[in-house]
């Protein structure tokens, strides 16, 4: 399954347990149902600022997909947009985390480890 594919079934999943319809999503974040299903589907990408804007509506605090979970985090901040920052950091085991901050909310991308 390619990663749109990944990243659109999580959203699904987390639409879902939220109790929504695409419709009701849709209505939430003022797009259309028929956007929804593409993003759902994997036939559309999924950009930074949509991703954070579905996980503050369905209160969803990470996605996974494949080897990779993509973590939600507020900052408490009131601000409407800030620049776009971009942190590495690496850890004694060789994993590496990725911050990118591109509105008030943070998106932490993290290789995940197996269990």
């Amino acid at each position: 399954m390619a990663f749109n594919e990944e990243l659109g079934a999580e959203v699904r999943r987390a639409r879902e347990g939220a109790g929504l319809s695409q419709v009701e999503l849709a209505d939430a974040l003022g797009w259309s149902k028929n956007m929804i299903g593409r993003y759902e589907r994997g036939e559309d990408t999924l950009s930074t600022q949509r991703l954070v804007e579905i996980a503050r509506t369905l209160a969803a605090p990470e996605f996974r997909v494949g080897a990779l979970r993509i973590v939600f985090e507020r900052d408490g901040t009131a601000r409407q947009r800030v620049p776009q920052q971009l942190e590495l950091e690496f850890d004694a085991d060789g994993g590496v985390t990725l911050r990118i901050q591109p509105t008030s909310a943070a998106l932490v991308i993290t290789r995940a480890r197996p269990a």
